[in-house]
């Protein structure tokens, strides 16, 4: 029996809209761009929270923290899913090879329960982690319910990593499908994302910075403090910079937790501020999917038919004890998720692609609905909230 409900968000000329509900997913960047009544209720907003939700639209919002979250302005409860936090001050060194081998297993084990297994690949460096995992570990028996979930681009991004272990030799489907809702997603397959790795990894705002001051990312932070607040500052200005810069170093040393580098003085604000964002790009990036078919359970799509490979806790321990080593960021940008490309190569042993595979991203590139449906929040009995685009609310005005 399907338990959720999609709910439509009123538009209403309130501040923000159910300020007083509890949620574990919401986007109030979503609920603001979508309102006909955007620019009043900007205008409306007190400084503290009109910079917060500034500062979520230059992370590619909702930029609230998964550490600390009292100190965010909306209910935000911790998913009961997807709630992996690790402890900060008591890390595991893991193997990255070895955590990867072992979800691949884990994935093979839990796949037995399904009828198919959907497996969303981009040609990036993410997908092509989980592709080769799959690809070493699984049995041939297994590998008959492998669906591959690309499209062109897909292939131009990887066309020897295509050519040589997936055109005739596994299924596909095309991404293009999933998007404009012609396939509808079942309770009885099993989809999995690589969207958590990004948080992971940096890339977030790494690149953004990288193109602002190159070969800056290794120098220290904290001898570095007027360039974070420049590089903060040319999203709105100054007072915003300095406002940015502090909320990161608060959170820091709220949570007792030490970085050296400015790459992973950023790595900290994705790893804090955007995992659960990218956890959820499934719900809006295939929300066509959803409101194809009534009968789906949002609540059981979640807790049994998603696997989000990168969240887990071997992955997050993992990523915290790689603070300030080589695992992530050698000596050049082309050396970025250094860990990531190493496995690849050891599987595939496509040297260019470990040499040049740079990050490129991937969900602009498919085309949706142009009467698209734009995900607001997800409250903790799994409603669905929900507004229609009246314009296109990327990037906000």
């Amino acid at each position: 029996m399907n338990v959720n409900k999609f709910i439509y968000i009123e538009q209403t000329k309130d501040q923000l809209p159910l300020l007083a509900t509890d949620f574990y997913y919401v986007n109030p960047l979503a609920m603001l761009h979508t309102s006909t009544h955007r620019k009043e209720l900007i205008s409306n907003l007190d400084n503290t929270l009109k910079l917060d939700l500034l500062y979520g639209i230059h992370f590619l919002g909702p930029a609230y923290p998964r550490f600390h979250r009292e100190d965010y302005f909306y209910k935000v409860s911790r998913s009961p899913i997807y709630h992996f936090l690790p402890d900060l001050q008591n890390i595991r060194k893991l193997n990255f090879f070895d955590i990867t081998d072992s979800r691949a297993i884990e994935l093979e084990s839990l796949s037995e329960k399904f009828k198919n297994v959907y497996l969303f690949w981009s040609g990036g460096i993410d997908s092509t982690v989980i592709l080769s995992a799959i690809l070493k570990n699984w049995k041939q028996q297994s590998l008959e319910k492998l669906i591959v979930v690309l499209n062109s681009f897909s292939i131009e991004e990887n066309q020897a990593m295509y050519e040589k272990h997936i055109h005739n030799k596994l299924s596909t489907v095309s991404t293009d499908k999933f998007f404009s809702g012609e396939m509808n997603f079942s309770h009885d397959n099993l989809y999995v994302d690589g969207n958590a790795a990004d948080t992971l990894s940096a890339t977030i705002m790494f690149y953004e910075f990288e193109k602002r001051f190159p070969n800056y990312y290794l120098k220290p932070w904290k001898q570095n403090i007027d360039i974070l607040i420049k590089f903060f500052s040319e999203y709105e200005d100054v007072n915003y910079g300095q406002y940015m810069y502090k909320k990161v170093v608060r959170s820091l040393i709220y949570n007792k937790f030490e970085v050296e580098t400015i790459f992973d003085f950023l790595w900290w604000m994705g790893f804090n501020w955007i995992h659960d964002r990218n956890l959820h790009c499934v719900l809006w990036q295939y929300t066509p999917c959803f409101f194809a078919d009534p009968n789906i359970s949002v609540k059981r799509f979640l807790e049994e038919n998603m696997f989000q490979w990168f969240n887990s806790n071997d992955y997050q321990d993992w990523r915290v004890a790689a603070v300030g080593t080589n695992e992530i960021i050698g000596n050049s940008i082309s050396e970025h998720k250094l860990a990531f490309k190493k496995y690849i190569f050891e599987f595939n042993r496509d040297k260019d692609y470990f040499l040049y595979k740079d990050k490129v991203a991937s969900t602009p590139k498919n085309e949706t609905k142009s009467s698209h449906i734009i995900l607001c929040g997800i409250d903790t009995d799994y409603n669905y909230y929900y507004r229609h685009a009246h314009e296109k609310i990327w990037p906000p005005k």
